[in-house]
């Protein structure tokens, strides 16, 4: 999709007046017309960002997967750049060398280039100062392709600019390199030759020969290098725009803009979810939007301070406390046992896990249970194990 738009964003159309007939025809300009400059462009890009996720990796920047986000964004300023310099390079003189053109042109578009690409970059290092890891090495990504691909415009993409050039200076079709037919032949042309292949007469000698052939009513502005935007901008939109009465609207709806953003902003809240940095099919991001639909999404945990703790070795006490805890578990508020951290319970899960399972039940049983001793005496028991080879 990115480069079939490229593509379609580098086509020149004009019109051409043929007074006798009273029609005007429609012809793509295909010297001026840069498609396959489009293209690489967009690859050029892309060659950018290979070369930025190439060197953090030789670094032992982490890849993460917000990361991956970062092509996209990238491409669209890599673009973006790319037109600037194409239209830089329409604006300039026809008539001068290739090497005067392309240096004419680098003279405007670099410098709106280098400070879009400086600003893009410092943001993203900016972002960088975050203390979420994803977040910081999407940045590291973003700022490091940013810098690769202002380098690569203005180093790869301006030599193939200037190949074309000299295709445009000697008439040559842009995608096929082939000879074109000017747009003073049209009436006699077909077309087939109006869309693949003709350029729009832009020199004195070309006019002339129009001239020639009895369109003496035809204007000049058409066989100028006057595109179709430009066009626009001159003869419709900035007659509008200079209205007072279209000036004073703009005003107002500025006003109003700046009002309503004001107003966001005082409603805006700040939050983070963790789920928006994983990826649709991750399992993770299920298991949080499981934990969310069936748990709160704010838990807050109960410290309780007994002031009069029980003894534990003696099984009246601690069939009392664990009734009592029993009761706070169950209430309305309380999640359960699965959430109470208790001495008690991690010490009995200790010695499940050792295999003693059974020894532990036998204590619960008992009446009188010395756990400073039994302690003791387990420890005693396994180092007993580990030398004679049972463990």
């Amino acid at each position: 999709m990115l480069v079939a738009f490229s593509v379609i964003c580098t086509f020149n159309t004009a019109f051409m007046a043929i007074p006798n007939k009273g029609i005007s025809l429609l012809f793509v300009d295909w010297v001026s017309s840069k498609p396959l400059v489009g293209i690489i462009g967009v690859f050029v890009t892309l060659s950018a960002i290979i070369s930025a996720t190439g060197f953090l990796l030789l670094l032992d920047v982490p890849f993460v997967d917000i990361a991956t986000m970062m092509p996209f964004l990238c491409l669209t300023v890599g673009i973006d750049d790319t037109f600037l310099m194409l239209v830089a390079w329409h604006g300039t003189d026809w008539k001068l060398s290739v090497e005067d053109r392309i240096e004419a042109a680098m003279r405007h578009a670099s410098v709106s280039i280098a400070i879009t690409s400086v600003t893009d970059a410092t943001a993203f290092l900016i972002g960088s100062t975050a203390s979420l890891p994803a977040v910081i090495y999407f940045c590291y990504y973003a700022a490091a392709a940013i810098i690769f691909t202002f380098c690569y415009l203005l180093s790869a993409f301006v030599a193939f600019l200037a190949i074309f050039g000299d295709w445009e200076k000697n008439g040559r079709n842009s995608l096929l390199y082939i000879k074109t037919t000017s747009s003073c032949n049209i009436e006699n042309s077909s077309a087939l030759q109006r869309i693949f292949n003709m350029r729009k007469c832009c020199c004195a000698s070309n006019l002339s020969k129009c001239l020639q052939k009895s369109y003496s009513s035809m204007k000049a502005d058409y066989c100028t290098l006057v595109f179709w935007h430009k066009q626009f901008i001159e003869k419709y939109y900035a007659p509008v725009i200079t209205i007072s009465w279209i000036r004073v609207l703009a005003l107002l709806l500025f006003i109003t803009y700046i009002v309503v953003a004001a107003t966001g902003l005082n409603a805006l809240q700040v939050g983070f979810d963790v789920k928006n940095l994983m990826m649709n099919d991750s399992p993770s991001k299920k298991f949080l939007e499981l934990r969310e639909k069936y748990f709160e999404d704010e838990m807050v945990v109960l410290e309780i301070a007994v002031l009069k703790a029980p003894d534990m070795s003696r099984k009246k006490d601690r069939v009392r406390f664990l009734n009592a805890l029993k009761k706070l578990e169950r209430t309305s508020c309380s999640i359960g046992r699965n959430t109470t951290q208790f001495w008690y319970f991690a010490y009995k899960h200790y010695m499940s896990e050792l295999g003693f399972g059974d020894f532990w039940d036998i204590l619960q049983n008992s009446k009188k249970v010395q756990l400073t001793s039994i302690k003791a005496d387990f420890i005693t028991f396994v180092l007993l194990c580990f030398r004679i080879g049972l463990v």
